[in-house]
């Protein structure tokens, strides 16, 4: 007689989940600080600007966030948001550069890397460019080489920082 064995009936088992419904429940509310290695609640870093209340780290933070942080009421207007990347060269490294560049507009919701907008910043109108690292790491296209200066040559323009 084994000491561990268990004497049910074959019938009697627990019903089984399929691995695509099992989830953590606690998944995506903690987070490590990259600085002091402490468990962070999301909720906490997100109150205090994505950064470590423990030990000041800064967190990274997408482009929309930063625009969102750093103009008033989060509140800006985009140039030129309809501006589509194409893929002229037809250029393949390890994968197609237009899959590759339909993925990262799939994953961002971003159109390219650069967003070119408009705002106010301590009650001063401001025209500003972001980068967003996560598509395709900033890649320069020739969308971000059209943003770039769309700030300065805006009709509004004329004595906005």
């Amino acid at each position: 007689m084994a000491w561990f064995r268990r004497d049910k009936d074959p019938d009697d088992k627990l019903p089984q989940v399929a691995n695509g419904e099992r989830h953590v429940r606690t998944e995506g509310l903690w987070q490590k600080c990259e600085g002091c290695r402490q468990i962070i609640w999301k909720k906490d870093l997100e109150t205090n600007w994505n950064v470590c209340p423990k030990c000041g780290w800064h967190t990274r933070i997408d482009a929309l966030t930063r625009l969102k942080l750093l103009l008033d009421d989060g509140q800006y207007q985009q140039f030129d948001a309809d501006l589509r990347s194409s893929d002229p060269l037809r250029f393949v490294d390890a994968k197609p550069y237009s899959e590759r560049l339909r993925a990262n507009q799939a994953a961002t919701n971003l159109s390219d890397a650069l967003i070119a907008a408009e705002g106010n910043l301590a009650g001063r109108t401001v025209q500003l460019c972001v980068m967003e690292p996560k598509f395709i790491g900033g890649s320069m296209g020739s969308v971000v080489g059209e943003r770039s200066p769309a700030p300065s040559t805006a009709p509004s323009c004329s004595a906005i920082p």
